[in-house]
């Protein structure tokens, strides 16, 4: 018996350090983004769906610069992206060579789908946490979906991290249904000089 209740104990501690040792590396990954000032990256995504046999597949690029800049945009097969710049939020869309501009500041969905995005492009822990459970693997992070399961449609996120520097090199969004999104960057630059005026838009 008292050798039973030694090794569950031993047991018990195990688990304790590798919880402690897995929120530590954790940690580090994030605090790792903490002096990037600057992102300008090229993304390709490719979307798998079980209606399809072949994945749909979009690409453009992104600026990122703290505080609160952010723009994302498709240029491949389609023109239209969002920005964040301070507290306003707006989408646009190239139809007829026609830039049509919305404000969607105000927009409840559409803001959390941008700001969600924006909490993964700058690694915020804090606010990364409120919507998804955070665990460690080797590569990188997988973020599960809290709250009401029943609404929630993905299943979970793995980020992979660049081994070189403080950047995402791959996201993969796996749904409940089996679908899955890969969004692959390449030629990303950190903390560079972004192209003057990338965060102004026309909205006249």
């Amino acid at each position: 018996m008292k050798k039973t209740k030694i090794f569950i104990i031993k047991m018990l501690m195990v688990a304790f350090v590798s919880v402690v040792s897995a929120q530590q590396t954790i940690d580090q990954k994030f605090s790792e983004f903490a002096n990037v000032q600057t992102v300008e990256s090229s993304f390709e995504m490719k979307e798998y769906v079980s209606i399809a046999d072949k994945p749909f597949i979009s690409a453009g690029r992104f600026y990122f610069q703290k505080p609160d800049s952010l723009k994302w945009e498709y240029l491949s097969p389609f023109n239209r992206g969002f920005l964040i710049n301070g507290g306003k939020i707006f989408s646009w869309e190239e139809k007829d060579g026609k830039k049509e501009i919305k404000d969607i500041s105000s927009n409840p969905a559409a803001k959390a789908v941008v700001l969600q995005l924006y909490a993964f492009i700058s690694m915020d822990k804090t606010k990364i946490s409120k919507s998804y459970k955070i665990e460690d693997f080797e590569d990188g992070i997988t973020l599960f979906p809290l709250g009401d399961s029943k609404k929630q449609m993905i299943s979970k996120i793995n980020i992979f991290f660049r081994k070189d520097i403080a950047a995402v090199e791959q996201v993969e969004i796996i749904s409940k249904t089996g679908d899955k999104s890969l969004i692959s960057f390449f030629n990303t630059k950190i903390n560079e000089s972004l192209p003057q005026n990338v965060f102004d838009i026309d909205v006249k």
